[in-house]
């Protein structure tokens, strides 16, 4: 389940990589990339994907520093990107963070179960485990 959310935006930069390949008919192709919108789709999705290779390596503070950017705090974020920030605060002890961003990839995503799991000892670790029953 944790993957769902890593898969789909795998696809993106995937869709997003084979749309570039495409001839472009602007006649100047020496645009940033940033400027570019299915560029910057890509730049973010590979950005979520590296932040997700630092978390399975246990460098849960470079990912953080990473997915911060990508999913601010109270906004709608790419999908995956609160789940991954979540985990990685909760690895750094960082509850009540970690709290908000599962939180919050609970309402972009019901079936996050993996979010919910991590919700409830989140709850629990910050002394509130009567909220733990009420996470969904």
């Amino acid at each position: 389940m944790k993957y769902v959310g890593l898969t789909i935006l795998l696809g993106f930069a995937f869709l997003a990589q084979a749309q570039s390949n495409q001839p472009s008919s602007a006649p100047d192709q020496h645009q940033p990339t940033n400027s570019q919108p299915s560029g910057a789709l890509a730049n973010v999705a590979e950005t979520l994907a590296a932040a997700h290779q630092k978390l399975e390596h246990g460098q849960a503070q470079e990912a953080i520093a990473m997915l911060e950017p990508l999913a601010p705090a109270g906004k709608a974020s790419l999908p995956g990107a609160q789940h991954e920030l979540g985990i990685a605060y909760y690895r750094t002890g960082k509850l009540l963070p970690a709290e908000k961003a599962f939180a919050q990839a609970m309402s972009e995503d019901p079936n996050d179960m993996e979010s919910v799991q991590m919700r409830g000892p989140s709850l629990y670790r910050l002394g509130r485990p009567g909220r733990c029953d009420s996470v969904s």
